[in-house]
């Protein structure tokens, strides 16, 4: 209500009126306040600068080339609010016009808020993909292969989902031989993403789990949103076994997606790469065992022909075919043997007995046989002087027929040893 003017001056003069501060405050509220145009407005502009309070309130100024608009979205209104604003962002904002009576401030009172050309959870979803990134969470370093026979699959989705049914129908037809174990968890809406890291907690420490898959079928942006959860992309990757994400389409990209070990189109595909398809296997085996078989064949025939190769050489190199030529040579050599030693005993026999002869001829005895005799004293020396002789001595005379024992009677010099 416009307040009352002031009483008129008594000198007749202009009436002047005065409005105190709070008053003034109050009467642009109100007058903004019965403006329906002003309490149901949509405004866009850029974002000048944002302070979220300690209350968490959200306090932010709008502007354009023109003018700046002041704005506040209160706790719970920020609180739906599912990305972050940042000064530069182009905002498509809703609310109702205020003026805040302590400052005497218009602001903009906000219940949405969204940016301008783009929806707040494709926002949120970047941003979020964006640190996580920055962090080294999405690094192809950090994936983990699949195992190529699991002993048993871990599920986590919806036990009232066709995700669900399409991943068992695709294991059973693959590998009916694998078991599977189901942690339901729902996949949509406010708890959907705590619930979905218990239930992968749950799953990573059941013995055997080899691989888990996340899945869940298609579905819009918001539907999603429970994938797109920083928790949930936390404890994918701190999860101890590799984990296949499959969520909506192929178009369909989630921040799960970006943090799984391996990203699937679809749950069915999920299912195909996590288990071996068995009848590949057994066709793999049986061509395996046919290749090996033809090798093996192979192998032997290839030995067996070294074999025979070996036993012709062996029969050329054979010591039975030689030992005719052998036999042969030693007996030549035994014929030259036996002739050498004839030969050799021959000379023997000439050069000893022309030994004997020599030594016949330098024999005493031979000279004994010419007439001649020697003598020999008491001890059987040859006397080969008459120096020593004297009467008396025995003296023993030997002939080529005999010998004489005498005793010498006197002893007679020759002129020759008179003179020498």
């Amino acid at each position: 209500m416009c307040p009352e003017p002031p009483a008129a001056p008594a000198d007749g003069g202009r009436l002047m009126q005065v409005l105190r501060v709070g008053d003034l405050a109050e009467f642009l509220d109100e007058v903004i306040s019965d403006q329906p145009g002003l309490q149901d407005v949509w405004v866009e502009g850029e974002v000048a600068e944002v302070t979220v309070s300690r209350q968490g309130h959200c306090y932010l100024t709008l502007k354009d080339e023109r003018a700046s608009l002041r704005a506040v979205a209160f706790r719970l209104t920020y609180a739906r609010i599912r990305f972050e604003m940042r000064p530069g962002m182009m905002l498509l904002v809703h609310g109702k016009v205020q003026v805040y009576r302590e400052r005497g401030q218009v602001q903009l009172i906000l219940d949405s808020a969204q940016p301008s050309g783009v929806g707040d959870l494709y926002l949120a979803f970047e941003q979020l993909r964006k640190k996580l990134e920055d962090e080294g969470l999405f690094a192809p370093a950090a994936k983990r292969p699949l195992r190529p026979f699991p002993r048993r699959v871990g599920i986590v989705t919806s036990e009232s989902g066709a995700a669900l049914r399409d991943v068992i129908k695709v294991l059973r037809r693959r590998c009916p031989v694998v078991p599977v174990l189901l942690a339901h968890a729902p996949v949509q809406g406010e708890v959907a993403a705590a619930a979905l890291v218990r239930a992968l907690n749950r799953l990573a420490t059941r013995p055997g789990v080899d691989v888990i898959l996340l899945v869940r079928g298609g579905g819009s942006i918001e539907d999603l949103a429970s994938f797109n959860d920083e928790s949930l992309a936390r404890a994918i990757r701190a999860c101890p076994v590799p984990v296949v994400v499959g969520v909506g389409h192929e178009t369909d990209f989630t921040i799960a997606d970006f943090a799984a070990d391996v990203r699937a189109s679809t749950p069915s595909m999920a299912a195909e790469l996590a288990v071996p398809d068995l009848a590949d296997l057994r066709r793999l085996v049986v061509d395996r065992r046919q290749r090996l078989s033809l090798a093996v064949n192979r192998e032997l025939e290839h030995k067996r022909e070294q074999l025979r190769q070996a036993g012709d050489r062996l029969t050329r190199q054979s010591p039975a075919l030689r030992l005719p030529e052998l036999r042969l040579r030693l007996d030549e050599r035994q014929d030259r043997l036996v002739s050498a030693l004839r030969s050799g005993i021959d000379r023997a026999r000439r050069a000893l007995e022309a030994e004997r002869r020599r030594l016949e001829a330098l024999s005493p005895m031979a000279v004994l046989g010419r007439g001649y005799s020697l003598a020999r004293d008491e001890n059987g020396a040859v006397v080969m002087s008459i120096a020593g002789l004297g009467p008396g001595r025995r003296l023993t005379t030997v002939f080529a027929d005999g010998s004489v024992v005498g005793e010498v009677i006197e002893v007679r010099p020759s002129e020759a040893g008179r003179r020498g």
